[in-house]
């Protein structure tokens, strides 16, 4: 993450030779630095690791798709409530990423 809270696709383009999956989710970019009651408030402010369906936040998804080559990706179920566009975009997202023949170990 940047100082203002983005993602940044350079440091994610560094670090993804050293991953060994992509959770394929979203957030806000943002820290969990400030005690909240729930894990609704957390999603309301966009703060810290919301594993929110694809979509929801504002990743920088297409940049890192196609800057970065990943090992694998792994697809966390989680809000079935919308579970078809979650898999709509991630399928749309998988369909361009670029997979390492070879994995590099971690």
């Amino acid at each position: 993450m940047t100082a203002g809270g983005a993602i940044s696709s350079t440091r994610s383009r560094a670090l993804a030779p050293w991953g060994r999956h992509l959770h394929v989710h979203d957030s806000f970019g943002r820290q969990d630095d400030i005690w909240m009651y729930t894990h609704g408030e957390r999603i309301a402010y966009g703060h810290g690791d919301l594993h929110l369906p694809v979509g929801w936040g504002d990743n920088p998804r297409e940049t890192i798709i196609a800057e970065c080559e990943f090992p694998n990706i792994e697809l966390q179920a989680r809000h079935w409530h919308s579970a078809r566009e979650t898999a709509d975009a991630t399928n749309s997202l998988a369909e361009r990423a670029r997979t390492l023949k070879t994995a590099r170990a971690a």
